[in-house]
């Protein structure tokens, strides 16, 4: 845990081990109101990796392993706007696959909706605000 200080501003930054082999991307979750701070991570161990800060403990906690992918999954993206309290998630991976995943309210379980095959390696995502 460190306090950095850039342009005037002070921001906290702290570190933690998402992936035991590497990660390959981090994408926050949609603030929602009162709710802990919330990231996903896309890992080289083939899993996603849901996170949410204690603020009392000052650390990040594993809230959620997703696992559905058979490669390295180099992706994550948050829906802009979750409906309701559900929160929707997409995954690339390497495996040539996009996944999306839903948790119906926090602290239920995730669960696999869609998996789309691609015509290659996964690469990158991002959601379209607009629809």
């Amino acid at each position: 845990y460190q306090r950095r200080v850039h342009g005037g501003k002070t921001w906290n930054t702290s570190q933690f081990e998402a992936h035991q082999i590497g990660c390959n991307g981090v994408a926050w979750a949609p603030a929602s109101g009162s709710a802990p701070m919330r990231l996903a991570s896309a890992g080289c161990d083939n899993v996603v990796g849901i996170w949410s800060f204690d603020v009392d403990a000052g650390s990040w906690k594993r809230e959620a392993t997703l696992e559905g992918h058979t490669d390295w999954v180099r992706d994550v993206a948050w829906a802009p706007a979750p409906a309701g309290s559900t929160s929707l998630l997409a995954t690339c991976s390497q495996d040539r696959s996009c996944i999306l995943w839903t948790q119906p309210a926090p602290g239920q379980p995730w669960a696999k909706v869609q998996t789309v095959q691609l015509p290659d390696a996964g690469w990158r995502l991002s959601w379209n605000v607009v629809g």
